[in-house]
């Protein structure tokens, strides 16, 4: 069972919204990423798989998937 948590900010006090382009949606824990940028972790989250490909696929082909997830939800 896969539990969807939507992630809040601690400095805002707000709901983090998904990190893809203009997505508007909450993201949450289940697509949370991290990326060590020197000595700093960057977090991003987003809302679904789709748009967490998308975006690791987006220094390639932006707005396109690779063949094994353009069907993911």
């Amino acid at each position: 069972m896969r539990i969807h948590k939507k992630v809040h900010s601690h400095d805002s006090g707000l709901w983090i919204l998904c990190a893809w382009a203009d997505c508007e949606r909450p993201g949450f824990e289940l697509y949370k990423m991290r990326l060590h940028d020197g000595q700093n972790i960057v977090q991003f989250v987003f809302c679904s798989e789709r748009h967490k490909m998308l975006y690791v696929n987006s220094h390639r082909n932006y707005g396109r998937l690779p063949a094994g997830y353009r069907y993911v939800s």
